[in-house]
């Protein structure tokens, strides 16, 4: 039994990459040009961004609700006020967000949850790539973000799609969705990913 539970979970988390993949090489073909490579697109476009929470915070929020306002923040910088209306679809930026816990990478079956927090892959248009970058650069705005969203920390990290697993998904996509996979076969919360924008 243990063993098929194992095999299951490879097999979720497989997918789970895939699928992540998958959707990043869709975003790109959908915008870059045609002399420049997926890769290449997602590298110049993407970032790897992790956020951890303080937990003693008294806002009855999930870790994805709080995402979503970040989400919505980005947007907002993007777009303005009006960051919500259908002209903008096209341009918003891919992100891909799902929770993790402490010591998931080396568990075989979930254990005891502790410090929850989100692992996100982000890729803009070329078109808002320039403000998106000065969103996460800029000090004073995130403090503001954190402050209110009760964000701990923020870590944003170049995203590069050119390392690959055994079975053919990119370490970044298979990273992300560790928790995802384990938590599928083996529920302990019900809210563990989000992909954006949401009409996706």
């Amino acid at each position: 039994m243990h063993m098929v539970t194992l095999s299951a979970n490879r097999t979720i988390y497989s997918e789970y990459a895939k699928w992540f993949d998958v959707k990043l090489t869709d975003f790109a073909n959908t915008h870059r040009r045609p002399y420049q490579s997926p890769k290449s697109f997602l590298r110049q476009n993407g970032k790897f961004i992790t956020i951890s929470f303080d937990h003693k915070c008294s806002k009855d929020w999930s870790e994805l609700d709080r995402f979503n306002h970040v989400y919505n923040d980005v947007c907002k910088n993007l777009f303005g006020r009006n960051f919500h209306r259908k002209h903008h679809d096209d341009q918003r930026p891919l992100a891909i967000a799902c929770v993790d816990a402490n010591g998931s990478r080396y568990w075989k079956t979930i254990g005891e949850i502790e410090n929850l927090h989100i692992h996100s892959i982000w890729v803009t248009t070329p078109q808002t790539a320039e403000q998106f970058k000065k969103f996460w650069n800029d000090d004073a705005q995130l403090e503001a973000m954190k402050k209110r969203l009760s964000i701990r920390a923020i870590d944003v990290r170049p995203l590069d799609l050119g390392y690959r697993n055994s079975t053919g998904q990119s370490q970044i996509s298979s990273y992300t969705a560790k928790f995802v996979a384990m938590n599928s076969a083996d529920a302990k919360i019900g809210d563990d990913l989000r992909i954006y924008p949401r009409h996706n």
